[in-house]
Order: structure tokens, then C-alpha cells, then sequence
């Protein structure tokens, strides 16, 4: 029940149709997801935190991709995160869903775990 009330909490927090930046939502996300850390820490295992993490990860590609909205801005934005530009437009131009999307390699290249952190 726990991690069902903190997805439902994440879920809520990276809404694609908020309307907000991405520094704020990673704060109020930071925020919200180290106090529930903090309190559950010893009674969570080590392999569904980070499966957590992996998802919460997910999550912030595609709203950081969702606000690009049309696909010459996603494809512009991806170069500009050094995807070469075929593989850029190849993306771009696909009919997949946001959350199909943001497992793609140019995705992960664009936004690797070091992205985040910065």
C-alpha cells in the first residue's frame, strides 16, 4: 500500500499536462520523494527501490519529451542533446506513445542517468 500511494503521488506530481517547468517538478518530486525514503529506508528492499527509481526516471523522460509537443521541437531538442540527426528524426516521426518513446535508445542517450543529476 505504501508504494502504491507514492506512485499514485509521483503520478500526480508528473502529470504530462501540467504545464510546468522541469526544474519545478523535479523539485517538488525531490521534495515529496525524500521524506518517503527517509521514513521507509529499512523496510524497503534495495531491488524495488531502484525499480522505483527506473520508473520515476521513466516518468520524467516523458514529460521532459511531452513538452517538446510537435516533432520538429523533439527532434531539434535531441540533436541539441547529441542524437545525430537521422536517428533524431527517426523518433520524432514515429506514432509511438510518449511512454513507448522514452525507452528507446535515442532517449536514453539524450537523457542518461548523469543528465539527471546535473
Amino acid at each position: 500500500p505504501a508504494q502504491t500511494q507514492m506512485k499514485r503521488r509521483v503520478r500526480q506530481i508528473t502529470k504530462r499536462n501540467r504545464g510546468r517547468k522541469l526544474d519545478a517538478i523535479i523539485v517538488e518530486l525531490t521534495q515529496y520523494l525524500r521524506g518517503w525514503q527517509h521514513y521507509f529506508k529499512l523496510a524497503i528492499r534495495k531491488s524495488s527501490m531502484q525499480s522505483l527509481d527506473k520508473w520515476i526516471r521513466r516518468r520524467l523522460r516523458c514529460y521532459r519529451l511531452k513538452q517538446r509537443k510537435r516533432r520538429y521541437g523533439i527532434a531539434t531538442w535531441l540533436q541539441q542533446q547529441g542524437v545525430t540527426e537521422r536517428n533524431a528524426w527517426k523518433l520524432a516521426m514515429s506514432d509511438k506513445g510518449w511512454w513507448r518513446l522514452v525507452l528507446t535508445p535515442q532517449v536514453n542517450h539524450a537523457m542518461p542517468i548523469k543528465w539527471f543529476e546535473e
